[in-house]
């Protein structure tokens, strides 16, 4: 389920999408449809396939690039992309924007993943016609949704101004530790308690004379 928590955040950011010399505009969005991102079961864990859109009239230029914040659970050497004109890296604080026009929520204990963009330009289309690019993603060891962001840094035609958009986009929720895995306060203080006692039992059956 998506969290408004975190919701809020993110719609604040994009109340404050910034474009260079012009007015408003959105940058690179996540595909319509409810698939998207996909979720499918993968050896160990699950793989999550994003579509992107750019929007009419903006175009994606050598360096640009987009970032999904606070991926959790990411499986490091699993991330794709579309084509070889995409790079893509990790860090677990900043998405790629040298500019630093917009400062999104950002867990800093959860990875960012970013593809960059190395290719010749790719454009929406002067006449608001959107191109979308499909097959971005990374698995996850969770397969549970909550809201993220899709931090962009892209181009528009007109005039080769930047633009850096923050969007609503489905991340995995962070897994909590298991009960297998961190044994409750109490089982501890019954170990502490136990194995003293567990130990002066022994001692007396080998005093014990055969």
């Amino acid at each position: 389920m998506l969290r408004l928590g975190k919701l809020l955040p993110a719609l604040a950011a994009l109340a404050g999408l910034a474009l260079a010399g012009g007015p408003v505009r959105a940058g690179i969005v996540l595909a319509p449809g409810p698939s998207n991102p996909t979720i499918a079961p993968v050896t160990g864990g699950f793989k999550w396939t994003y579509n992107v859109q750019v929007p009419g009239a903006l175009n994606v230029q050598p360096g640009d690039s987009f970032t999904i914040l606070d991926f959790a659970g990411f499986k490091s050497g699993t991330a794709f992309a579309p084509t070889s004109d995409w790079t893509f890296s990790s860090s677990l604080t900043g998405p790629a924007d040298p500019h630093h026009i917009l400062n999104p929520a950002d867990d800093p204990t959860l990875p960012n993943l970013t593809w960059t963009f190395h290719g010749a330009p790719i454009s929406g289309g002067g006449s608001g016609v959107q191109v979308t690019l499909f097959g971005f993603g990374a698995e996850s060891t969770g397969s549970t949704p909550e809201d993220g962001l899709l931090y962009s840094f892209i181009h528009r035609d007109s005039d080769g101004k930047f633009v850096v958009n923050s969007t609503p986009a489905p991340v995995p929720v962070p897994q909590a530790p298991g009960p297998h895995n961190t044994p409750e306060p109490g089982t501890l203080a019954l170990l502490a308690l136990g194995l003293p006692v567990l130990g002066v039992g022994g001692l007396s059956r080998r005093r014990t004379p055969a």
